[in-house]
């Protein structure tokens, strides 16, 4: 992930001001106190001003819609898609104004789209709402509004007669009858991905690694906590508007990832996808769209000539030594015993002591990483039999 040191870098970090994003914001203090600058530039106007944020380079990074970062790169932008943040997909609300005769999507055929600007996640789900019911093309009819603020104003001065938007961000207009909504849109694929320019990856490649793999941390501790001890319903409920039913139903629906790398299969259906309704023409190269560790590497002659990146990674089941006398070895199951039978379990190991507190019985995979306070610690996981 490129050859610069992870604690000599500001991030300047795009994202939507939506209930999505509230890990990513919780990891900054922790990502300052490991040395890195991350400033979180909240982005109403969506995916639209987010790709033009990383072509202009008035951001570094973006948090934005899987379909509109496939549809801008394949354009040009130049950077590079780097990670899933978001695994689950989007529900977007198809919305009308309360007193509209509007009583169903099928009633909006041929009618005005508002949508935040074009590129946009509701720019390009428009066209795909009208793939999935049989419309032509041709006669949707768009908006430019500019954001979900001016999409109100838009509503009441008789401009548009839909607006596409995620169906729990827009549940406080719908609660106090400003709004209808009238059908729900899903996409068949992850919703949010995280984009970089290249040329943050060349010079920060280990930081937006690190960064990453800090939000991947909160992302996980406030799944939990909406599953298990629903204070981050709460919080969402509180902080947005939403019902706390429908805040439970969201954190039910809703997989944050945060694993670098891309699942190139999907990036195909999503190109095939924006093919078929004219958003991109002819084939693009989806692999050449995702970051590549050791292309990127080679490029700036860190490393020279062929490299077997496979032999690089951990192979589940191989037998491993972990470095500098860690925590523990990484060792074969007993005969009999299947990886795909054990649980994992997380767990800290206090490298202090350079063991980790568990049952001998058990399995463990440390890692070096850095704790909530910038020190050197081991992370273990953990697997029980």
């Amino acid at each position: 992930f490129g050859r610069a040191a992870a604690n000599l870098c500001t991030l300047r970090v795009g994202g939507v001001p939506e209930h999505f994003n509230i890990p990513f914001k919780d990891a900054i203090p922790t990502l300052a106190r490991m040395g890195m600058h991350v400033q979180w530039i909240e982005q109403p106007g969506g995916t639209g001003a987010m790709t033009k944020g990383l072509r202009d380079g008035t951001l570094d990074v973006a948090i934005a819609l899987t379909e509109g970062l496939v549809a801008d790169l394949a354009k040009g932008n130049p950077s590079k898609l780097v990670a899933q943040y978001v695994q689950s997909p989007l529900r977007w609300g198809v919305h009308v104004r309360a007193g509209a005769a509007f009583k169903s999507i099928s009633d909006l055929r041929g009618k005005r789209f508002g949508i935040s600007r074009y590129g946009s996640g509701s720019h390009l789900m428009a066209f795909v709402l009208a793939q999935e019911h049989g419309w032509d093309l041709k006669e949707v009819d768009f908006v430019v509004v500019g954001g979900l603020d001016n999409a109100r104003k838009a509503f009441v001065a008789g401009d548009i007669d839909a607006f596409m938007w995620e169906e729990f961000t827009t549940k406080p207009l719908v609660y106090s009858g400003e709004w209808r909504c009238v059908g729900v849109c899903t996409t068949p694929w992850p919703c949010f991905a995280v984009a970089v320019r290249a040329d943050t990856l060349r010079a920060h490649g280990a930081s937006v690694r690190r960064m990453l793999d800090v939000v991947g941390e909160y992302a996980r501790d406030f799944q939990v906590g909406g599953k298990v001890s629903h204070l981050s319903v709460g919080r969402v409920s509180a902080e947005y508007g939403i019902q706390q039913d429908d805040a439970k139903a969201w954190f039910e629906a809703t997989r944050w990832s945060c694993t670098c790398g891309m699942d190139t299969g999907m990036l195909s259906k999503v190109a095939s996808v924006l093919r078929g309704v004219n958003v991109i023409e002819g084939e693009v190269d989806v692999a050449d769209m995702c970051f590549q560790a050791e292309a990127v590497l080679r490029g700036v002659n860190v490393i020279e000539g062929g490299v077997d990146v496979a032999d690089m990674c951990f192979q589940v089941g191989s037998e491993q030594r972990t470095g500098g006398g860690a925590c523990a070895a990484v060792e074969v199951l007993p005969h009999g015993i299947k990886w795909q039978d054990v649980k994992p379990q997380r767990c800290r190991a206090p490298c202090a002591r350079g063991r980790a507190d568990v049952d001998p019985s058990t399995r463990i995979r440390a890692s070096d990483c850095v704790d909530d306070v910038g020190q050197r610690a081991w992370r273990a996981t953990v697997w029980h039999r």
